[in-house]
């Protein structure tokens, strides 16, 4: 699927910091943990977010406005989620107060200072994306 293309893996990075900590399945913690990482890209670099938001989730009405048409796309995503009977955030995947302190400590000790294919990240930057997560 990438040949040819950038990829970003940070938000399965992100996710398996919350499996390890917490105990959750895979597709449960992404289901919580990708929404939270395109709001952060919708806010720092909307054009990927908004790609996906109008070829594949429908959403129209945004020309120009790459972060509203992101944000957009992921309200879409979250609720297609939800349709599938999966949690979107770390609350209704039976986290009430998560330890955002471990989850960003251990990521970036196990995947370095500075992590992200499309936008670099360092821990102030995660600690807000686990946050978002909440």
């Amino acid at each position: 699927c990438g040949t040819g293309r950038k990829e970003d893996w940070v938000s399965h990075f992100m996710e398996h910091e919350l499996s390890a900590v917490y105990g959750v399945t895979h597709g449960a913690g992404l289901a919580v943990i990708l929404p939270a990482w395109m709001t952060f890209m919708a806010h720092h670099s909307p054009r990927k977010g908004a790609q996906l938001a109008r070829r594949v989730l429908g959403v129209t009405g945004y020309d120009g406005d790459d972060t509203g048409a992101a944000l957009a796309g992921i309200d879409r995503l979250k609720d297609f989620f939800k349709s599938l009977g999966l949690p979107v955030t770390m609350r209704e995947l039976g986290i009430a107060k998560p330890d955002i302190e471990l989850l960003v400590k251990k990521l970036h000790e196990n995947k370095g200072d500075e992590i992200g294919g499309y936008y670099r990240l360092r821990a102030p930057q995660t600690t807000e994306i686990y946050n978002l997560a909440r």
